[in-house]
């Protein structure tokens, strides 16, 4: 998870040498595990982790109005402001408050334009000045999806933007606007105002490193083109031709893609030169459109892919590994019977034994287990070492656990809402938990 939501995008990743061999023994039944030893570099020391999770919270720090409301909880924002939605059931209209992340006090709220909307989800820019948050159709409204673009400061709504259902990403101080249908009339770019300022292709967008991907046709049975843009610039930073099959997949980290192909798994640097092919391997996993709900962090932004075997679906590979971008080597690799890998975070990845089995999170760069023994609980993030999970009480609501392996180190709760990890900091109702 992102802590400081940095791009990062220019950074070289980590030099990976050296495998050493490790037999261990897991509850979710893995048979071994290789693993490779990372220079102690910039990319290691910069680590973006959660704050230190071995001490328990003592109690929230703080809440945003006492009077209590219903549907009240966490949806965007950065490292200065949050955005704090809530349902006025006495008025039918949905609001948003604009919270500063460190005293708990609004800066401004504004209103949803009518009863036929509430708030989904909202997008600040660096500046902290001004936020774009969609407006999605109420229970009982019939009304089109809008964009709002508002003013931080008092609250008010500059525009609105008619869509067909759109997600907004803040990159710096720009905003763009996702279709929920995949490359249905391109990305539209919006200026700090909520004025139009470009359109790109439909394609994907990673705010953390600073890079929208997009696939052009060569004329060729399985050529394509890899189409990579610079969101500084909205230009293009390189092209890179492919074979590309059905399930080919594209998975960004620290400086570069990785990229199904014909061979295998393709690791290219950030300005398009190939550095390794790890062959007959693809990727396992990446999250389908831009999960930004729970948690609200880019999750398909993670420091490493997850490989498997060619030719193998979700629940029929028997190894997932990660490899070194520099180098194609192991850096470690799990057996399993039917793994399926649940969700993935900048710093650590969930993986599930069978159907119905028990999930693991595991360090994506060393491959050491984290937590295990899991059952329908949803990984917020790690401190490292330990890892925050959210889990559904039926009787109760959501508990905020922080586990080390099996163990629960602490547990706070009950929290109406879904807890959720915003730019490090994390928020359950209308408190900031951590």
């Amino acid at each position: 998870m992102s802590t400081h939501g940095s791009p990062n995008r220019k950074k070289k990743f980590a030099l990976l040498a050296g495998a050493l061999t490790v037999t261990v023994a897991v509850g979710i039944g893995a048979v071994f595990a290789v693993r490779a030893a990372t220079q102690d570099d910039a990319e290691n020391q910069s680590r973006e982790n959660l704050a230190d999770l071995s001490v328990e919270p003592d109690g929230p720090r703080w809440y945003f109005d006492d009077e209590p409301r219903a549907r009240t909880q966490a949806i965007g924002g950065n490292a200065q402001v949050v955005a704090i939605a809530s349902q006025l059931p006495s008025e039918g209209r949905s609001t948003v408050a604009f919270v500063d992340t460190e005293t708990g006090e609004a800066r401004s709220e504004a209103a949803s334009p009518d009863d036929g909307h509430r708030f989904g989800l909202c997008a600040v820019v660096d500046s902290g000045s001004s936020a774009a948050c969609t407006l999605i159709r109420s229970p009982s409204g019939s009304n089109d999806p809008l964009i709002a673009f508002i003013d931080v400061a008092t609250g008010s709504i500059r525009r609105t933007v008619e869509t067909d259902g759109h997600q907004v990403l803040a990159y710096q101080n720009r905003f763009f606007a996702i279709p929920f249908i995949e490359d249905r009339n391109g990305i539209d770019v919006y200026d700090a105002d909520g004025s139009h300022t470009a359109t790109l292709p439909g394609g994907d967008i990673y705010p953390r490193w600073g890079l929208m991907t997009s696939v052009e046709e060569t004329g060729e049975s399985n050529a394509k083109t890899l189409v990579v843009h610079d969101l500084d610039t909205l230009e293009v930073a390189f092209r890179h031709e492919f074979e590309l099959h059905a399930y080919s997949e594209f998975s960004p980290f620290a400086g570069g893609f990785a990229v199904d192909t014909g061979d295998g798994v393709a690791y290219v640097d950030n300005r398009g030169s190939l550095m390794t092919t790890v062959q007959g391997a693809r990727i396992a996993f990446r999250t389908k459109g831009l999960d930004l709900t729970y948690p609200l962090e880019p999750t398909r932004e993670t420091r490493l892919p997850i490989l498997t075997g060619r030719g193998n679906s979700p629940g029929d590979a028997t190894t997932l590994s990660a490899a070194s971008p520099m180098t194609g080597k192991p850096l470690w690799r799990w057996r399993f019977s039917e793994p399926f890998v649940e969700s993935a975070t900048a710093d650590t990845v969930t993986i599930r034994q069978g159907v119905n089995g028990k999930s693991s999170v595991y360090d994506i760069v060393t491959g050491e287990v984290l937590a295990d023994h899991l059952t329908d609980t949803q990984c917020l993030g790690s401190d490292g070492r330990r890892v925050l999970v959210s889990q559904l009480d039926e009787d109760r609501g959501y508990m905020l656990r922080a586990l080390d392996r099996a163990e629960t180190v602490w547990e706070i709760g009950p929290y109406l809402s879904n807890p959720v990890v915003i730019a490090g900091k994390v928020y359950a109702d209308n408190a900031r938990v951590l």
